[in-house]
């Protein structure tokens, strides 16, 4: 199927707004970008963006539309995906695991600081009672 190269064009400029899908959005500039044979420099210098503005439209390249949608449900916001993608790892679902590890070892080293302490308060209390709240729901994610 023979397509005007100025539909897609205009097509990837209308893609600038928010709501078109990031995924669709990707796979189109893709195909522009192979069709044209051009740079995602020269595709923004066309389009009156920095060519970083591509590259960041470009980065759910990495990631497939199912895996985005799991780590969504797990609870990661868009920002942590779209930043982790920017950063390259190659396998994200690690990275994610990694992070929350390093994160919960994190956490577990400045508890146990104050264990030999005393700083029983009615107000720690209730922080502890929520931390357990916390520790539930994510072993049920688990």
């Amino acid at each position: 199927m023979q397509v005007d190269k100025n539909i897609v064009f205009n097509l990837i400029l209308d893609m600038r707004k928010n709501a078109v899908d990031k995924f669709e959005r990707t796979k189109i500039i893709k195909a522009y970008l192979r069709s044209e044979d051009i740079s995602m420099s020269e595709l923004g210098r066309r389009m009156g963006v920095s060519p970083s503005t591509i590259e960041s439209w470009m980065v759910y390249d990495k990631i497939e539309k199912k895996e985005y949608n799991r780590l969504i449900t797990q609870g990661y916001g868009d920002t942590q995906i779209f930043k982790a993608l920017k950063s390259s790892p190659k396998n994200l679902t690690k990275y994610f695991d990694d992070r929350i590890d390093n994160d919960i070892r994190n956490c577990m080293n400045t508890l146990e600081r104050y264990i030999p302490k005393r700083c029983k308060t009615t107000h720690t209390l209730l922080l502890l009672a929520d931390l357990e709240s916390i520790i539930r729901r994510l072993k049920n994610r688990l």
